[in-house]
């Protein structure tokens, strides 16, 4: 499974939704994740028709908060990456800026998300859908017992045009050393039409690529910077092209146990 968001589709997607304080927050819609049939021994669904528990239904969007709008303190069923590519703020006690990234496993509260006098964007990218935040306290009742799991990045450095167009060879930059259980982060910055193997999907669950700077090319389509990409962990391995500009490309690879699952079967493991 390979599945694409453009910031063009994403901007036709976007809209206007309330947080709990009463002020609002823009969500623009990268992947949606499909619409699937409940089967007898198949994919658990929540929220009617979702595939949510037992398969990959990647999602990404885009959240832009307002100046000093806050999201408070919350927890979701499932592992994300956040990326924050705009603006300025905290996740809880930490600052945050682009381009930084948060992890968090399911069931691992974080936050208040505050944004600063300029507010704040950020992608929010999970491998399953569900419904939304359980916000804390008052949903703590639904937080699982069970290892709990975050972190964040330093902010990642990306190069400037003329960087790109005058680099000669292709690097990788490791923001999150390859974990036992498959995590990773990393950054792949490739010259002008250059190329080369994307990094090895099999020790995690998928991969989310961002691109953050100059252009991917993929079946001969051209993906400009934010475009985004999740990559299953069974597909073949592939090429990362780079476009005329070069490429700058985010790699967030999640665990081979989702957090999610080792909360919900009590793995320690």
């Amino acid at each position: 499974m390979m599945q694409i968001g453009t910031p063009d589709q994403a901007l036709r997607r976007r809209r206007e939704l309330p947080l709990p304080s009463g002020a609002t927050y823009f969500k623009s819609e990268f992947i949606d994740a499909p619409v699937v049939s409940p089967v007898i021994g198949g994919p658990v669904c929540v929220e009617g028709d979702r595939t949510s528990a037992s398969t990959l239904a990647p999602v990404a969007f885009l959240i832009e908060q307002g100046p000093d709008s806050v999201v408070q303190s919350h927890f979701h069923h499932n592992d994300e990456f956040q990326v924050v590519v705009a603006g300025s703020g905290f996740i809880g006690r930490n600052p945050v800026s682009p381009v930084s990234v948060h992890y968090a496993g399911g069931y691992t509260g974080y936050g208040p998300v505050v944004a600063g006098p300029d507010g704040v964007s950020y992608f929010t990218l999970r491998p399953r859908y569900e419904a939304g935040a359980l916000y804390l306290p008052d949903d703590r009742a639904a937080m699982k017992r069970g290892p709990k799991r975050h972190f964040r990045t330093p902010a990642i450095t990306i190069r400037s045009d003329g960087d790109r167009q005058h680099a000669s060879a292709t690097t990788f930059e490791t923001v999150i050393p390859l974990a036992a259980d498959g995590l990773m982060v990393s950054v792949a910055c490739l010259p002008a039409r250059g190329a080369c193997t994307a990094p090895d999907r099999s020790h995690g669950s998928g991969q989310y690529w961002l691109v953050l700077g100059g252009s991917l090319v993929h079946a001969g389509t051209l993906l400009a910077e934010r475009s985004v990409l999740f990559v299953a962990g069974e597909l073949p391995q592939s090429l990362i092209v780079a476009g005329a500009g070069g490429l700058d490309l985010l790699v967030l690879q999640f665990p081979r146990l989702l957090y999610s699952d080792r909360v919900t079967h009590n793995i320690t493991g």
